[in-house]
């Protein structure tokens, strides 16, 4: 009897703790990365670019809701595949969907004029695109 009484108690004790070890419910974040190559001998150029031009629009995206956070990353190697990386955490598929639009309007906020339009087409190369979702 006593060890029922034991059995049962621990058995308790195991199912009051157990939502601490349910599993963790998914992550809806997405992730879409963009590995860049700048060309060579634009390094300092695309850097600037990056600061002057592209870090304001994607300010003005991130307040009206096209990505939640925004990471910069670039290697520790140089000659690399890449020169820099540019991850966007969206929050949502519908975030997703919306997020092409959407950081092409913020461009036209902060340049309206198309003519004037400041473009890295000459400074880098699009090495590969890729989107991720978070594994549990």
């Amino acid at each position: 009897m006593r060890q029922l009484r034991r059995f049962s108690l621990l058995a308790l004790a195991l199912l009051a703790a157990a939502p601490a070890f349910a599993a963790v419910p998914d992550d809806p974040a997405i992730y879409i990365a963009y590995f860049w190559k700048a060309r060579p001998g634009r390094e300092v150029e695309y850097d600037t670019y990056i600061k002057n031009i592209a870090m304001p629009i994607d300010a003005d995206a991130r307040r009206a809701g096209a990505f939640e956070e925004l990471r910069s990353y670039v290697p520790d190697k140089p000659n690399g595949e890449w020169t820099h990386l540019r991850v966007f955490r969206l929050t949502s598929q519908a975030q997703y969907d919306a997020f092409t639009a959407a950081m092409d309007a913020a461009g036209k906020r902060i340049w309206p004029d198309a003519e004037k339009r400041p473009k890295a087409d000459d400074l880098r190369d699009l090495v590969r695109r890729e989107v991720w979702k978070s594994f549990p």
